[in-house]
Formats: structure tokens, C-alpha cells, sequence
């Protein structure tokens, strides 16, 4: 069987000890991540509080988005990586492979999407990545419907966790979320009202320049991320 490519979502809490210069360090990583073998694409991102989908930042927490040539490229980085070495440090680590269920959209120009490895059609969780570039005129307007989708987040059926990630500069910001199922992912698309509301906002006033918006099948899960428990185990 020929390889096919998968993604990987890992989100990192270094510890206030090592969050002094977290954007930089941010950095850096992208610099490293560029000669990973079998790495096709990587967004090294900022991340923010739990449970938060509006502007926040932590600087002692830190994610990574990537796509691998198969699950032995990313084998190799989680064991070789000065990057991954790093992370033994860090006060907790979750990591976890997806299987693309659906998607659309491209990040920086790359459609990062493009030849996954599709999902098997097992019940069970369900992660959600969005991401978008936001004009930065919208932005505040962006950020008004941001916050009161964050309030909202306690009355959405089946969802387990959401952080927000962002890269520099700022109006470069997304979304992971995780899921009880996919039933629940699709429903609150359209029964979220507020989150409905900031999408047709973001549709009106031409909000984005670039977007995209996937639902992944997770497997392989390692580590802990306190707010998804219990985590994904998809097999």
C-alpha cells in the first residue's frame, strides 16, 4: 500500500519557567522545523487559553499543525527533533494524528489538505481546525463576534475542548476544537447561533483573505491536554 500523507496537531505547555520569549521561540522552531525529513507542511503557532476562541495568548503555551509523508516521518521527529526533545521538558504535551473526514481552504497559499489520508469512518471524537487571514480592517469586528462565540461555548452540545492559535502577525488566527462526534461537530455549524452569526459577518463584510476548515478523525493520541478529558482514542 502506498504511503499517504497525515497531520499532526500537538499542543505544548512549556511551564512559566521556559515562557520567557515565547513568540521567539515560536520562531525559531520554524527555522528547525524547515529541515525536518518527511515534513511537508508546518505552522508553528501560538496558542491561548482553554475554552477561549477570542484574541488571548499564553506565552508558556505553544502548538504545532503539521503534515507528515507518513506516520514514520513524524515517528522520527517525535523521537530525533531537537524540537520534540524539548518538549520532555514541558510540563504537558498532547499529541495527535488526524485522519481528514472533510475540509477545504489553504494556509499561506498551501493546501495543506491535499492528499490526506481520508478518515475511516470510525465512531467516535472528532477534532476541528479553522484558520484564517483576516483583513486588518475587520479585525475588530472579527474579534467583537469572537468574544461573544466564546461566551456561548458552555451551551454547544458535544464539544469537549477549544484552544485558539495564532501565528504573527496577529490577524493570522485559528481554531482546534475537539469533539465528542462528528454528528456533533456538523450540528453546531448550523444550530451555534452565534457562531452561525459571526459567519455570516465574516462572509458580509469580506472579512478573511484566506480561510480554512477541516474535521479530522483523531488516532494515536499521546499525552494530556486537561481539557479534553477523556481524550481521543481513536485507533
Amino acid at each position: 500500500m502506498a504511503d499517504v500523507a497525515i497531520a499532526s496537531f500537538h499542543l505544548v505547555d512549556v511551564g512559566r519557567r521556559h515562557a520567557v520569549g515565547g513568540l521567539g521561540r515560536i520562531g525559531l522552531d520554524r527555522r528547525e522545523l524547515a529541515h525536518t525529513p518527511g515534513l511537508l507542511h508546518a505552522r508553528s503557532l501560538g496558542a491561548g487559553h482553554d475554552g477561549r476562541m477570542a484574541l488571548s495568548f499564553r506565552p508558556d503555551r505553544r502548538a504545532l499543525f503539521a503534515v507528515w509523508r507518513d506516520d514514520a516521518a513524524l515517528d522520527r521527529f517525535l523521537a530525533e527533533s531537537e524540537v520534540a526533545s524539548r518538549w520532555r521538558s514541558a510540563e504537558s504535551v498532547w499529541s495527535v494524528r488526524l485522519r481528514l473526514i472533510d475540509g477545504h481552504g489553504c494556509w499561506s497559499g498551501a493546501a495543506v489538505l491535499d492528499g490526506l489520508e481520508p478518515a475511516t469512518g470510525a465512531h467516535g471524537s472528532v477534532v476541528t481546525l479553522t484558520r484564517a487571514a483576516i483583513r486588518p480592517l475587520a479585525l475588530p469586528s472579527f474579534l467583537r463576534h469572537s468574544r461573544s462565540v466564546t461566551r456561548s461555548l458552555d451551551g454547544v452540545g458535544g464539544l469537549r475542548a477549544v484552544v485558539g492559535v495564532g501565528e504573527v502577525p496577529v490577524v493570522r488566527l485559528g481554531t482546534v476544537a475537539v469533539w465528542d462526534d462528528d454528528e456533533s461537530a456538523r450540528r453546531a455549524v448550523v444550530e451555534w447561533g452565534d457562531h452561525a452569526a459571526a459567519m455570516r459577518a465574516a462572509a458580509a463584510e469580506r472579512m478573511f483573505t484566506e480561510s480554512l476548515f477541516a474535521r479530522f478523525e483523531p488516532y494515536g493520541a499521546t499525552g494530556a491536554w486537561a481539557a479534553t478529558t477523556p481524550g481521543p482514542s481513536n485507533a
